[in-house]
């Protein structure tokens, strides 16, 4: 099977058996960079630091559920687009559903089928990238390498201290028009827009 590497992406295996790491780290070891994890905690914490492309995570660990890990990837700014696949022995619907609903990408039943958690890696990482260029090319002026219109756009949906500067610098780049809620748009177009 033709494995191609997605760009010596870096894969966060977490899982508390230690029998499941060895066997996920043989898989993907030789087409990716493996960083392994056996606890909540350490997930979340080597995902800050080395910012892995994807996370195969377990449901059932000790210290910390896989559901709670996947939220709280989620909820932080640096780690909200880590896709995240969970590999676990759970093979209820309504556990599956939950692990969709948490924020996973996938959800894979132990035991795994190679060839099967393989190409979904695969595909996740490709979208992953995909998105990643996308995003940078919608919020990224090409020819300066600066923050574009879009990317200002964005914190108007928000409060706080930093958007009324944000404003500020917006009137002056793009006459705008204030919407009943406060938010800037450009004269005369009302846009949603998600960051």
């Amino acid at each position: 099977m033709n494995q191609e590497p997605a760009d010596h992406a870096t894969l966060l295996i977490v899982d508390d058996q230690q029998i499941n790491l060895l066997i996920l780290h043989a898989i993907f070891l030789p087409h990716y960079r493996v960083l392994l994890a056996d606890s909540g905690p350490e997930a979340l914490r080597i995902c800050e630091e080395q910012r892995p492309d994807l996370v195969l995570l377990d449901v059932l660990m000790p210290d910390m559920h896989g559901l709670e890990v996947c939220r709280r990837l989620h909820a932080a700014e640096s780690t909200r687009d880590t896709p995240v696949i969970f590999v676990t022995s759970q093979e209820n619907p309504a556990e599956e559903t939950r692990a969709l609903a948490a924020g996973a990408v996938d959800f894979i039943s132990k035991p795994i089928n190679v060839q099967v958690v393989q190409a979904r890696v695969r595909t996740h990482l490709t979208l992953k990238r995909q998105s990643d260029l996308l995003r940078s090319q919608v919020f990224v002026d090409p020819l300066t390498g600066q923050a574009n219109r879009r990317r200002l756009e964005c914190p108007f949906t928000t409060s706080g201290s930093g958007a009324s500067a944000t404003r500020a610098l917006w009137r002056f780049w793009w006459p705008t028009s204030t919407t009943s809620n406060g938010s800037m748009t450009p004269s005369g177009t009302r846009r949603a827009m998600k960051c």
